[in-house]
């Protein structure tokens, strides 16, 4: 498992923006990382925002309405070291390079009848100065089209091109993010993976997932990779953002050092944008509504901007 990353492997993932690496992880690892997921919701119940112990027992429960864990690293040490697990890194050095740093972690659960994700770069929302931004979407239950496994669009990534976004307007199929459009969806395809399985793709490969249909979760785990060397203006429009963590060669930006500026979080479904009341309101307000809310836990100057901006649009007469 985890053998260096072929030519051939390479050669697809220059051309199409993605490369799937089967049986990355042992089966054992897949049951332990699986295993650790209600613990460490169940441990972390109050810097999550969950109810405590008194009000549900069981913490597989609260799992029941998790879509997604952000930053699942910064509150379990096997996610931390997961980022960092040498049949990740050993694919890194070759499709990244020699320095590379993690700057987030991403852990979905996605239980049945839970939305997709819309059509979307992850470049978009996370600017890389030198495109050099790699996701690693690993599956922790197999991923199959039934269940909202990743569908992808070979070779979007090539134009180096940032597509426009919209609302998508489909809050069965998908939760309340844009969606990228402009595109041929015919070229599409769908990534079905067996558990313990790895996809390496490209910042500005379009990509995306639908409904779980299935009887049982789809989890997976993500992680986002970069160049060490290049700068990250996200997250409220800072010059660099420094809530990173070299995993490969030395940070050259290391004199910079490390700012604490994410903060654990989950997305809950239903969305924040489906709440009494806010379910009143006009699609696009609510959409407004959700993204400050999830904006929260990054940046509280720019979720109150868009708060008091969503505010400003409430019609008079609800």
């Amino acid at each position: 498992m985890g053998e260096a990353v072929t030519p051939d492997a390479l050669a697809q993932f220059e051309r199409d923006g993605y490369v799937v690496f089967p049986e990355l992880f042992a089966p054992a690892e897949i049951v332990i990382i699986r295993d650790a997921i209600p613990r460490v919701l169940d441990e972390n119940r109050s810097i999550l925002g969950l109810p405590g112990p008194e009000r549900v027992r069981d913490s597989n429960r609260l799992l029941d309405q998790v879509l997604c864990v952000h930053h699942v690293h910064k509150i379990s040490e096997i996610f931390r070291s997961l980022a960092e697990h040498p049949s990740i890194l050993r694919h890194l050095v070759e499709l990244v390079g020699p320095q590379v740093k993690c700057l987030q972690s991403q852990l979905f659960v996605k239980p049945p009848g839970f939305p997709g994700n819309p059509w979307h770069q992850d470049e978009g929302p996370i600017p890389t100065r030198d495109r050099s931004l790699v996701a690693v979407w690993i599956a922790l239950d197999d991923a199959t089209a039934e269940n909202g496994c990743l569908k992808v669009v070979p070779g979007s990534h090539r134009s180096g091109y940032l597509y426009p976004v919209r609302e998508h307007h489909r809050p069965d199929e998908y939760d309340f993010t844009t969606e990228s459009y402009g595109f041929d969806e015919e070229r599409a395809r769908t990534v079905e993976m067996a558990a313990g399985s790895a996809i390496f793709f490209h910042g500005y490969l379009l990509h995306g997932s639908s409904r779980n249909e299935s009887l049982g979760k789809r989890r997976a785990l993500t992680y986002h990779y970069m160049n060490s060397f290049s700068l990250l203006p996200w997250q409220g429009g800072r010059g660099d953002y420094r809530d990173v963590f070299p995993v490969l060669g030395a940070d050259p930006y290391e004199w910079k050092g490390y700012e604490e500026q994410s903060v654990p979080h989950l997305r809950m479904w239903p969305d924040p944008g489906r709440a009494p009341g806010v379910g009143a309101l006009p699609y696009a307000l609510r959409t407004k509504i959700t993204a400050a809310v999830r904006l929260w836990g990054h940046d509280e100057r720019a979720a109150l901007r868009q708060l008091r901006e969503a505010l400003r649009e409430t019609p008079d007469d609800l």
